[in-house]
């Protein structure tokens, strides 16, 4: 303390608050209106940074004087939630609760091209091994030709799993395919515009339970050289005028055409789930454009 002026510390005091209160409000941001506050509800994009920064302001306080240390833990308290997100620490789970579903989705992309390293697949091995109750694959695929997997291999891998359905589209799109260990009671696609990819609505019997389980492989990115040029502008903040948010190209069809398709997907009144690929990440890209100015939503 007699090393640093009052100013000084009251000074870095007054900037530890003010890194403590963008903490509190990264963490929270998501519960606010995009289009209300577009800036303020893409915070949450920093509040990793944020952490980090509180972090280090309290082994300063730590070191310097310890009482000051109670502000950033006042915002760690309120952040506890979030931080659990980004930081998980769960203690080991001896027992399994009882009733307990253990699901897995996986986009196997055909096996990898249906390689075979010394007769098994790298992949589906690991699908043998995850003692999951429930599996779900997104571009399924298998061969007759014994050089790569057969329908047989994967049978036989899988044979903890005497419930399956393959879905094969009519226009040669991506595969689905569910593998239970209970009773799969119909399996039905669920249809919608698109040349390639697909969604499967499966009814599952477990236990005295009937479930929903949504299987999806929704629109990809599919860039162009175009879209990546574009891309690469606003990672790299060259793209900084104002510009409609369509002339992002595939970005904002991207996240129209994945609203679309999930629009026919209706869910019962019981226990439903939903697994697949979507890719929510360049719905926050779309979000991240908006509040930077960089295009505005037509």
């Amino acid at each position: 303390m007699e090393h640093i002026g009052k100013f000084v510390l009251y000074l870095i005091l007054a900037v530890n608050a003010l890194f403590v209160g963008m903490l509190i409000l990264s963490a929270y941001s998501p519960y606010l209106q995009p289009k209300i506050h577009p800036i303020a509800s893409c915070l949450g994009l920093a509040f990793p940074i944020f952490l980090a920064v509180n972090i280090c302001f309290t082994l300063f306080w730590v070191i310097i004087s310890y009482r000051y240390a109670l502000l950033p833990v006042i915002g760690f308290l309120v952040c506890i939630p979030q931080i659990r997100t980004y930081i998980p620490i769960n203690s080991t789970v001896e027992t399994i609760p009882d009733g307990s579903i253990k699901f897995l989705s996986y986009n196997v992309m055909g096996f990898n091209n249906l390689e075979k390293k010394e007769g098994k697949n790298p992949i589906l091995s690991y699908l043998a091994d995850s003692e999951a109750d429930i599996i779900c694959l997104q571009e399924y695929n298998s061969t007759k030709n014994k050089k790569y997997l057969t329908d047989e291999d994967i049978r036989k891998a899988l044979k903890a799993y005497p419930y399956r359905s393959i879905h094969n589209p009519e226009k040669g799109g991506s595969q689905l395919a569910c593998f239970s260990k209970f009773p799969i009671l119909s399996a039905r696609p669920i249809k919608y515009e698109s040349t390639y990819n697909g969604s499967m609505q499966y009814t599952l019997k477990v236990n005295e339970d009937t479930i929903t389980l949504i299987n999806n492989h929704l629109e990809s990115n599919k860039l162009t050289k175009e879209d990546k040029v574009i891309y690469g502008e606003v990672m790299t903040s060259k793209a900084i005028y104002m510009r409609p948010l369509s002339s992002y190209g595939k970005i904002d069809r991207l996240t129209i055409s994945q609203e679309e398709e999930i629009r026919p997907i209706e869910v019962p009144e019981r226990k439903a789930t939903s697994c697949g690929n979507v890719f929510i990440s360049f719905l926050n890209l779309r979000r991240y454009l908006i509040s930077k100015g960089l295009c505005y939503p037509e």
